[in-house]
């Protein structure tokens, strides 16, 4: 579930019981998520991206729903920066409806290593953005990261696919709500920024439903189900990986996700990943994971 990443709680004291416990959450939470992907996959095969994406979010507002009794009902979902929850929550929805709309069009890992190129784009809009000097070595390992996409993408041997310009769009979209999170995100409850994603999600698709709509028969209405489930409890387990470890120690975990599109388009949709994708993650996973060690070393 892209949108639903990223939004962690205030941590409490860090021991190494607590990173441990914290890093099995992440690694759940990514499971989690590449499960819901998965299964938005197979419903984008048949259904309109935009009827998949409302309804996947109308299924995730049920453990949100839970995180916001748990966590200080009505009063937690009052913003201390509307505008900017607001922004952010657009970009993710925008974000939401182009990598899924990429799941239509190409296998997942294919996917997944274009918008992991997010990483070097916070990187690099950091500069112009928020004022941040970055050196030589965090802007080698962003050319480094472009160069993993050139991979990928073949410019010049492969036709490219309105889904590759869908997945960087999304993660442009991704970096910018990043941005957004560093300069505002500061005091913003979870289940604030999670409301508001979902509500903007919905306010983007719902739209262009009654016009594509095609009633889903009871079995893919419970895989509609299931994704949203996932995507909001994988969302709630991520939150608790935030509490208990650093971000350093959490956000490696993020790449997981490529391991599970793999195994998830070849046992699924029979997609195998070919040399340049599986060298381009490889370039790709290098060169976030170096810029993460960098910062952490800031």
């Amino acid at each position: 579930m892209a949108a639903f990443r990223k939004e962690s709680g205030g941590r409490r004291g860090l021991t190494s019981g607590g990173i441990g416990r914290g890093v099995g959450f992440a690694v759940l939470s990514f499971a989690l998520f590449s499960v819901a992907d998965a299964a938005v996959k197979w419903l984008v095969t048949r259904y309109p991206v935009t009827e998949v994406t409302f309804l996947v979010a109308v299924f995730a507002l049920a453990p949100v729903a839970w995180l916001m009794a748990r966590g200080g009902g009505w009063a937690a979902l009052r913003p201390r920066r509307p505008l900017w929850v607001a922004v952010r929550a657009l970009l993710l929805a925008a974000d939401t409806l182009l990598v899924y709309y990429a799941f239509s069009r190409l296998p997942l890992a294919e996917a997944y290593v274009l918008v992991f190129a997010a990483p070097m784009l916070v990187t690099a809009l950091s500069v112009p953005l928020l004022g941040e000097a970055v050196g030589w070595r965090r802007w080698s390992a962003v050319a480094v990261g472009f160069a993993g996409v050139l991979v990928v993408l073949q410019p010049g041997f492969a036709a490219l696919d309105p889904g590759h310009v869908a997945a960087l769009a999304a993660a442009v979209l991704f970096a910018l709500s990043l941005i957004v999170l560093r300069r505002f995100g500061g005091g913003e409850s979870s289940a604030a920024m999670l409301v508001a994603i979902l509500l903007a999600t919905m306010a983007i698709s719902g739209p262009a439903v009654p016009a594509v709509f095609v009633p889903p028969g009871a079995g893919d209405l419970a895989v509609l189900a299931l994704a949203g489930l996932l995507g909001g409890l994988g969302h709630l387990a991520l939150i608790e990986a935030f509490r208990t470890a650093p971000a350093a120690a959490v956000s490696p975990f993020h790449y997981t996700q490529i391991l599970w599109g793999i195994a998830f388009g070849l046992v699924l949709f029979g997609d195998v990943p070919g040399p340049a994708v599986l060298l381009g993650a490889g370039i790709i996973i290098a060169s976030g994971l170096f810029i993460l060690w960098r910062e952490r070393r800031r």
